[in-house]
C-alpha cells in the first residue's frame, strides 16, 4: 500500500522541516518514503510544499493532482489550494487554520476564503476535513507539531504512533522542546 502525502503553506512556516519529521516518522514505522520539496517564493511568504510518498516500490516523489491520500496545510488560502488541486476523492485534509493573506487580498481585489469555502471544497470531494488550532500560540513555527499531532492521532497510516512522531519531532525541531511537546499533546485529537 502506498500512501500519498501533499504539505503545503507559505515559506516561513516550516513546511520543509514537517515533511522531514513526518517522512521519519514514517520510515520508523517501517515504510520506504521519497519525496521532494518546491519553496517557490518562500522569502516572499510564497507558496512551498512538499510532496511525501510512504509505501512499497515507489518509482517518483511526485504526487500526481487528485491523488493526494492525505493534504496536510499550514495555512488556510494553500488549504483550499491543495482540497481543490491535489487531495483524491474520498482523501483527508488536516490544515492549520492561520492566515497569510496574499496582496490580491489586502487590497480589496479578491477575498481571502472563507471556513465554509474550505468545507464545501471537501465536501464536494468526499474529502474528511479537519482543522487544527491552537489559542495563543506564540511562535507560528510550531504550528507543524500541531499539525502532526492532529494527523497522526486519526490514525489512517498503520504503525505511524505518537511515540514515533514525538521522536522525529525531537531530531528536527531542536528549539523549545518541552513547548512543542506541549503543543503537540494539546493538538492530539482523541
Amino acid at each position: 500500500m502506498t500512501f500519498n502525502i501533499y504539505i503545503n503553506g507559505v515559506g516561513g512556516q516550516g513546511v520543509g522541516v514537517l515533511a522531514s519529521a513526518l517522512g521519519e516518522a514514517l520510515m520508523s514505522a517501517g515504510y520506504e518514503i521519497t519525496g521532494c520539496d518546491t519553496h517557490g517564493l518562500a522569502q516572499r511568504h510564497g507558496s512551498v510544499s512538499s510532496h511525501l510518498r510512504a509505501g512499497e516500490m515507489i518509482w517518483h516523489p511526485l504526487t500526481d493532482e487528485n491523488e493526494a491520500d492525505f493534504a496536510l496545510s499550514l495555512e488556510r488560502l494553500e488549504a483550499l489550494r491543495a482540497a481543490e488541486h491535489m487531495l483524491k476523492p474520498g482523501g483527508t485534509l488536516v490544515f492549520y487554520d492561520s492566515s497569510y493573506q496574499p496582496i490580491a487580498v489586502r487590497t480589496g481585489e479578491k477575498k481571502y476564503p472563507s471556513l465554509k469555502q474550505l468545507e464545501q471544497a471537501c465536501l464536494a470531494k468526499k474529502a474528511s476535513f479537519h482543522r487544527v488550532k491552537i489559542e495563543n500560540l506564540k511562535d507560528f513555527r510550531k504550528q507543524n507539531t500541531a499539525l502532526i499531532a492532529a494527523f497522526v492521532s486519526l490514525s489512517k497510516i498503520p504503525g505511524l504512533t505518537h511515540e514515533k512522531a514525538l521522536a522525529a519531532i525531537a531530531d528536527y525541531i531542536k528549539y523549545d522542546k518541552d513547548e512543542n511537546i506541549r503543543i503537540y499533546e494539546e493538538a492530539k485529537v482523541s
